[in-house]
C-alpha cells in the first residue's frame, strides 16, 4: 500500500479505463458507516483502483485510497489532513484524463470552472465562522468531492461499454418489445377515467392483432418512447379534425409558403437581428442536432431569449403577412385570431439554456406542431426526473424533399408538394429554418440494460395542426411511471 500523503511516480501505462463491475463500498465519518456503489477506474499493469472525480470541465483522477484517508476525521490522527495543511495544497498524486501527472501549476486547475476537488482547500484555512481548520471539516469536504464522483460514475460507466441496440422497425417494435401491455393500458384508462365527468368519447384497448384484424382505424399518433398508439375510426376522424380546428368542413393542412416567399423572409433574417450575428443559409440538404442529458438535468431557470429577437421576425406575423398573401396550397391558409405560427425549438429551451436559443436551433411551424411536440418534452423530462435513468439522449433530424405525406380529414395520406425544395444535391442554398418535417430520436438508459428500450422516433409536421389529445398525456404519464417502477435503482 502506498502513502497517501507522498505524490507517487508517473507510471508508463497512463491510459485510464473504466471497471466493467460497480463496487459496493463502505466508509465511515462521523461514527456512521455509509455505503456507497460506484466505478472505478484502472490502469493497465496497476493493481491500484482509481476514482475519475466530477470535475465539470475536466477529469482528474486520484487512488481511491487517497481519497479514503482524507475522509479521516478523527483529531488525533488525519495524517493526510496534517499533510495537505502543511503543503497548502495535495500531498498526494492526481493525474490527468490523459495519465499525466498533475501539479499544482496545471492548466487544469486555473480555468474558469474550477474542479470540485479545490473547494477542499477552504476547508484547511482557519475561519473567523467555523474555527479553526479540524479534520472533520476536510472530511466533509472530501465527502462531497467523493459523492459527485459516485453520480459520475453512474452517468458515464455505462455508456463506456454497453452496446446500442439497433434501431427495428416500429411495427416490429410493437409486437416484441412490450414493457407497456393491454393489461397496464386497460389500468391506466381506468385510472384516468373521471367519474364526475360525462364521457365524450369510447376508448378501447386493442392489442396488435386486434388492430390488424379491423379495416376501420386511423393511426393518430404514438407515444414519444412508442409504448402505445392511439387510433380513431375512419367514421369519427373528420369530426375530430373539426373539433380540433375549430370549422366544420376544415383541414389538418396549413398552406407551406412558396420558394420566393421563403427565399425573401430568409434575406431578411440574415441580415437582422444584433446579438446573434452568426446566421447563414443551409448548403446541405439534412440537418442533425443532438442533445445529451443525464438524470437530473434541466435549463429551466435560465434566462430565455425571445425568439423573434433571436431569429430577427415574428413567424406569427410573417406566416399571417406573407404566406396567407401567396395562393393557398392544400389546406387551410393562417388565418386566425391570435397565433398559429412560431418559431420552434428543435432542442427545447429546457434541455439546452441559452444554447437552444440560437439561429439554428429553431424552425416555422403551428402552434398545434409545437404542442405535439411539448407532449415528447415531457416525457424527456419526467425521464430525466426519474432515479431509474441515467442519461437521454435527443437527435433531431430535417431533411430536404420534394413532396410530404400527412393524414387529412378523409384518413388519407395526402402527398403535399414542399414549395422551397432544392433539388440540387452540390453546393447550392437551403434553409435552416423552414423544412416539412421533424424526425425526433428520443433514446434513454437505465441501469439494466436488459430493460433498454430501443431508440424512438417521432415524426412532427410544422404545417400541420393536429394536437395530441389530453387523454394521451395523461395516460403517458401514467404508462411512463408504470414503466419505471419496474426498473432498478442501481446497477444489477
Amino acid at each position: 500500500m502506498s502513502d497517501p500523503t507522498q505524490p507517487q511516480a508517473p507510471t508508463t501505462n497512463p491510459s485510464f479505463t473504466w471497471a466493467t463491475t460497480v463496487s459496493k463500498i463502505d466508509y465511515k465519518l462521523g461514527g456512521i458507516t455509509k455505503p456507497v456503489s460506484i466505478s472505478f477506474v484502472h490502469r493497465e499493469g496497476d493493481a491500484d483502483d482509481y476514482i475519475r472525480l466530477d470535475t465539470s470541465s475536466s477529469e482528474i483522477h486520484i487512488k481511491f485510497e487517497d481519497l479514503i484517508a482524507r475522509l479521516d476525521d478523527d483529531p488525533t490522527e488525519g495524517r493526510a489532513f496534517k499533510a495537505d495543511k502543511k503543503k497548502r495544497w495535495f500531498a498526494c498524486s492526481l493525474w490527468s484524463k490523459t495519465g499525466k501527472l498533475l501539479s499544482k501549476n496545471d492548466e487544469v486547475f486555473s480555468k474558469r470552472v474550477s474542479p470540485k476537488i479545490l473547494e477542499t482547500l477552504s476547508a484547511l484555512d482557519d475561519d473567523p465562522k467555523n474555527g479553526s481548520a479540524t479534520p472533520g471539516r476536510y472530511a466533509l469536504a472530501w465527502e462531497k468531492v467523493l459523492l459527485a464522483a459516485v453520480e459520475y460514475s453512474k452517468k458515464m460507466r455505462p455508456l463506456a461499454g454497453r452496446k446500442i441496440r439497433r434501431r427495428i422497425s416500429l411495427l416490429r417494435h410493437t409486437k416484441e418489445r412490450s414493457p407497456i401491455g393491454p393489461s397496464c393500458l386497460k389500468a391506466s384508462v381506468k385510472a384516468d377515467a373521471d367519474p364526475n365527468v360525462a364521457a365524450q368519447c369510447t376508448f378501447e384497448v386493442l392489442t396488435v392483432a386486434q388492430v390488424q384484424a379491423r379495416n376501420d382505424l386511423v393511426h393518430l399518433s404514438t407515444h414519444p418512447l412508442g409504448f402505445y398508439r392511439t387510433y380513431v375510426t375512419f367514421a369519427t376522424l373528420a369530426t375530430l379534425v373539426d373539433l380540433q380546428v375549430g370549422q366544420v368542413g376544415g383541414s389538418w393542412f396549413r398552406s407551406m409558403p412558396s420558394l420566393a416567399t421563403v427565399g425573401l423572409l430568409n434575406t431578411e433574417l440574415l441580415t437582422r437581428g444584433v446579438k446573434f450575428r452568426h446566421k447563414q443559409s443551409l448548403v446541405s440538404a439534412t440537418t442533425h442536432t443532438r442533445n445529451f442529458m443525464y438524470h437530473g438535468h434541466t435549463s429551466d431557470g435560465e434566462k430565455r431569449d425571445p425568439t423573434e429577437g433571436i431569429m430577427g421576425d415574428s413567424a406569427n406575423k410573417w406566416a399571417k403577412r406573407a404566406v396567407n398573401a401567396t395562393v393557398p396550397g392544400p389546406g387551410l391558409g393562417w388565418t386566425g385570431d391570435g397565433t398559429v405560427a412560431e418559431w420552434l425549438h428543435r432542442i427545447a429551451h429546457r434541455f439546452d439554456g441559452s444554447e437552444a436559443d440560437i439561429f439554428y436551433n429553431l424552425i416555422c411551424g403551428t402552434t398545434e406542431c409545437n404542442t405535439h411536440m411539448i407532449r415528447a418534452e415531457g416525457t424527456i423530462s419526467r425521464l430525466l426526473l426519474s432515479d431509474k435513468i441515467l442519461s437521454v439522449s435527443l437527435l433531431t433530424s430535417t431533411t430536404d424533399v420534394g413532396q410530404i405525406a400527412m393524414l387529412d380529414r378523409n384518413g388519407l395520406q395526402a402527398v403535399v408538394p414542399v414549395p422551397w425544395h432544392n433539388p440540387n444535391v452540390g453546393f447550392d442554398q437551403r434553409y435552416y429554418w423552414v423544412t416539412s418535417h421533424l424526425d425526433y430520436e428520443i433514446q434513454c438508459v437505465g441501469y439494466d440494460n436488459n430493460q433498454d428500450v430501443p431508440p424512438h422516433t417521432t415524426r412532427f409536421y410544422p404545417f400541420h395542426r393536429y394536437s395530441p389529445l389530453t387523454y394521451e398525456f395523461a395516460l403517458d404519464k401514467l404508462v411512463l411511471q408504470k414503466w419505471l417502477e419496474n426498473l432498478p435503482a442501481d446497477y444489477v
